[in-house]
């Protein structure tokens, strides 16, 4: 057997064979190799001898073989992990390390007939494009960044060839945009390659150019409806931010379109103020205001308008109509005593508006002031005429001792309505000007949201 014969003989013998045919593989850590010398010989007779030359040109034979004999593998790194075809020399190599690599040399009767090139490599995996700019004008490079060993790099810009524009660099590993322009905006597609394995990955190139023109355009400002400012800008802005009155917008306003868009649903008068969208990109920011006025009242303004409106008119009516009858009636204490019946109703409703007025604005002062108002009249209203059902003596005496019943009830009507007339008018002038101030006060409540205001 040539197994005995040293190995540098082996190799003299080599050099009077026929030419040596040589070619590389490939394979990954881990996995299996097939060696195939693609030898065209019969090989029933033949000695098959298979050797390895690693990096440092240290050779050791790996698997001897001869028809009729056992099949030795004398090296110990490779035993256990071969397989060998004696139909026609190719040798499976199975579980393969780093020192794998290098050559293995096939020979048929001390012949060299067959040399290949193992080469191992990492399969891709992770990969990814890293910029270092985006502003228009300058030096542009993505960098493809890869796990794993990549034989090559390929580029496209929108599924299509990059342009000769630009620059390949590192192996084409990455690639260079001179004074980028915006039309050099895009999807960039990086794709790397090996033998066993093939990965890609898209990144979309924005060029930032410098933000001009900026304003807020408004689709409505009336009360109750859905208003929406959206920030216009002349660039591409990459993020918009929104104050009111040069605070953080409340948590129920909505943001759209990437926060360029702003809505208000059912908006009230305390929407009303000053809003300022700020548009931000990678080299400029600009920003501008809008005075937002919500024109119109609320159901429950309209609720406390109407119902005090009504009082003041009820009031009056009543008056007049007192003041005929007490002309011409001869039973002048019956009837103002149910003229100053129906004069409490108007003073009742006042009285309940100013209730709806505390629940949905908050109690204040005036507020609490002119209820103990009202209430206080409302009591004298009614009381000269409740007490003596209640067996009460209810009679004071001025001039001459005559009854005092009568001129409380005649003075009491007008009275009542100098009183319901200062508050309605309170009321109205608080509509036109309490909603338009300080709106920190805002909440949300049973989700719906109730403005708490100082009257």
């Amino acid at each position: 057997m040539l197994f005995s014969i040293p190995f540098l003989q082996l190799l003299l013998l080599s050099s009077f064979g026929a030419a040596v045919e040589k070619r590389t593989v490939y394979g990954t850590y881990g996995s299996s190799v097939f060696l195939n010398p693609e030898y065209q010989g019969n090989l029933s007779k033949s000695e098959v001898l298979w050797s390895f030359t690693d990096s440092s040109n240290k050779s050791v034979i790996i698997l001897d073989h001869f028809p009729g004999k056992p099949t030795e593998q004398p090296s110990e790194h490779f035993k256990s992990r071969l397989q060998f075809y004696d139909s026609n020399g190719s040798l499976w190599i199975n579980n393969l390390a780093s020192e794998d690599q290098g050559y293995f040399t096939f020979r048929v009767n001390g012949q060299e007939r067959r040399r290949i090139y193992l080469i191992l490599i990492v399969k891709l995996s992770k990969i990814s494009i890293q910029n270092n700019s985006s502003s228009s004008g300058s030096t542009v490079q993505l960098t493809c960044e890869v796990s794993g060993d990549a034989h090559s790099y390929q580029w496209l810009k929108d599924a299509e060839e990059i342009s000769q524009a630009c620059q390949l660099i590192n192996g084409n590993r990455s690639l260079i945009i001179s004074s980028a322009l915006k039309n050099d905006s895009g999807t960039y597609t990086c794709k790397a390659t090996n033998p066993f394995s093939s990965i890609q990955t898209s990144y979309n190139l924005t060029i930032y150019v410098k933000l001009l023109k900026i304003s807020i355009q408004s689709n409505s400002s009336s009360s109750g409806s859905t208003i929406q400012l959206t920030c216009e800008v002349s660039g591409n802005a990459l993020s918009y931010q929104w104050l009111k009155d040069g605070k953080e917008i409340p948590q129920y306003y909505q943001l759209k379109n990437g926060n360029r868009s702003l809505i208000i649903s059912s908006a009230s008068k305390s929407d009303s103020g000053t809003y300022t969208c700020k548009a931000t990109n990678s080299v400029s920011s600009v920003q501008t205001n809008y005075n937002l006025t919500i024109n119109g009242y609320l159901w429950e303004d309209s609720i406390i308008t109407i119902v005090s409106v009504t009082g003041l008119l009820s009031s009056l009516v009543l008056v007049v109509g007192f003041l005929i009858v007490g002309c011409s009636a001869r039973k002048l204490k019956q009837v103002s005593q149910r003229l100053v019946i129906y004069n409490a109703l108007p003073l009742i409703a006042t009285f309940i508006a100013l209730i709806f007025w505390i629940a949905f604005k908050g109690a204040a002062f005036i507020s609490l002031l002119a209820l103990s108002i009202v209430l206080f009249w409302l009591l004298c209203v009614i009381a000269p005429i409740v007490t003596p059902k209640l067996g009460i003596s209810f009679n004071w005496s001025i001039q001459e001792k005559k009854s005092f019943d009568t001129s409380t009830f005649i003075w009491s009507i007008p009275i009542a309505l100098l009183v319901s007339s200062v508050i309605v008018f309170s009321v109205l002038r608080e509509l036109c000007h309490c909603r338009n101030e300080d709106a920190s006060n805002d909440v949300i409540s049973l989700g719906q949201r109730v403005c708490f205001q100082a009257v």
